[in-house]
């Protein structure tokens, strides 16, 4: 089990796995679960096997961008209408289209994706630069 310093317990936990949980949330802006993963993901989420459903090729670099993505980027993106208040009726359906236009396609994840590339070239990781991402293969 990671510990990471700082963080509540379930973060800490081994089947707590926040990169698969938030890959698995909802994005149907009607739906009340919008912006959630199913309960028991919420609570008792190990590995995963990450498939692609085009049958092509899923490198762990890619595997690993995919979770990030949901992870640390996507994230913030559900959680902030809830900690702004911004999700009350009249509101909410507003909010879910601007999160799922600006922040749930293609374009916004290269934008993500070349500051990520950049910062793990940074960090010492010569091989991501000329990894690709899953999009590109």
């Amino acid at each position: 089990m990671n510990v990471i310093p700082g963080q509540n317990e379930y973060y800490n936990e081994p089947h707590g796995n926040w990169a698969a949980l938030f890959m698995n949330v909802n994005t149907d802006i009607m739906n009340d679960q919008w912006g959630m993963s199913p309960w028991r993901w919420q609570t008792e989420v190990g590995n995963v096997l990450i498939i692609r459903l085009d049958g092509k090729e899923l490198t762990c670099q890619q595997g690993e961008t995919v979770g990030q993505h949901a992870e640390f980027h996507l994230q913030m993106k559900w959680e902030a209408p809830r900690v702004r208040g911004t999700e009350g009726a009249e509101n909410a359906l507003k909010v879910r289209r601007h999160i799922h236009e600006h922040h749930l396609n293609m374009e916004a994840f290269f934008e993500w994706f070349r500051e990520y590339r950049i910062l793990k070239i940074d960090g010492g990781e010569s091989s991501w630069a000329g990894f690709l991402s899953p999009y590109d293969v």
